[in-house]
């Protein structure tokens, strides 16, 4: 596969370029991934219109992930890029960066960061010093990092920050639905809206679980949006609250994030539990519906419906836990070598 640089693209002030930038424009966008494609070609999977890469944050190329923080930053939280490059300074030279491409479109739509152990520690945590805990038993009334590391007996060398996970409101799945559908479909528009809405996605939360594993990471912390923390228990996916703290509440923007910590071992177990009790809870309200007399047609054929979402929701944990779709469109092997 030969990626052409257009020439319209403004090469020469991005040459090798390794200054954190949270603002490339598109056509800047446009030209640091013709050339990543164009230098990695003999990694990047020839199947389908994306690819997952992984940078470090010292790589000219993490700026493609920047963008796509700053880009749904500005627009969801009211943050700017000038901001974003102070607060994230202390950390960017221990950030690893997976960054969905349209590699049709040659442009990143969505980055996860991930924030691993260094003398300036966890940025998730620091924010979080001197807050109130929400368990009163607990000795030490408020928060300090040296405190949570002791309390949960976590070592800070195996554990990642999940700093964010951002994709462009065009590759957003719905809120209502959280099956994965990576199966041919009938037509190729139905196939490109499925891609839009779920691949995404799901190749970010596949490189945090499968990264996390090949890499020997057993704790992730995180600041989450409370409407994406509720989208993540949904799933299953077991990040539970740091000392039942109360969400961070952060004034100039009106929103609200959750503290909390997750145990990479808990994934798999928690995860299929979750889908087997919802698929369970779904065939119990059809089978009442059919020992009811009274239901209606259309409540049984909800109730039927409700059955295959959940089995749906099944097939998209398992497809995250263990990647055998997904796993094709990363360009590289989940261990960091």
């Amino acid at each position: 596969m030969t990626i052409e640089l257009q020439e319209s693209f403004p090469s020469p002030e991005l040459q090798r370029s390794t200054t954190p930038r949270y603002d490339l424009n598109h056509d800047e966008l446009g030209y640091l991934t013709a050339k990543f494609l164009q230098e990695k070609h003999d990694q990047i999977p020839r199947v389908g219109d994306y690819a997952c890469i992984r940078v470090h944050g010292s790589s000219e190329y993490a700026n493609l992930g920047r963008t796509v923080e700053g880009i749904v930053f500005t627009q969801d939280l009211n943050e700017n890029p000038e901001d974003m490059q102070v607060e994230f300074a202390p950390y960017e030279d221990k950030s690893w960066f997976f960054v969905v491409v349209d590699k049709k479109q040659k442009q990143p739509v969505g980055n996860l960061r991930v924030i691993e152990n260094g003398p300036n520690g966890f940025m998730a945590l620091n924010e979080l010093v001197g807050l109130p805990h929400a368990n009163d038993s607990l000795l030490d009334a408020t928060f300090t990092v040296d405190g949570f590391f002791k309390d949960y007996k976590i070592n800070p060398v195996t554990t990642w920050e999940v700093s964010t996970i951002a994709t462009l409101p065009e590759n957003r799945r719905s809120a209502h639905d959280n099956n994965l559908s990576l199966v041919p479909l009938t037509t190729e528009e139905k196939a490109a809206e499925a891609t839009k809405q779920h691949i995404t996605s799901g190749l970010l939360y596949r490189a945090l679980y499968a990264g996390a594993v090949a890499n020997g990471i057993e704790h992730f912390v995180a600041i989450i949006d409370i409407d994406a923390y509720g989208k993540l228990r949904n799933l299953g996916i077991p990040f539970y609250k740091i000392f039942d703290m109360l969400p961070k509440e952060y004034i100039d923007n009106n929103t609200r994030f959750q503290p909390s910590v997750a145990n990479v071992s808990d994934f798999g177990t928690e995860m299929r539990g979750y889908a087997d009790w919802k698929i369970n809870e779904a065939k119990a309200r059809l089978v009442q519906m059919g020992l009811s007399g009274d239901a209606h047609e259309a409540a049984k054929n909800a109730a039927d419906r409700g059955v295959q979402r959940a089995m749906g929701k099944r097939a998209l944990i398992e497809e995250l836990l263990t990647g055998p779709k997904l796993d094709h469109m990363f360009a590289q092997e989940h261990k960091i070598s």
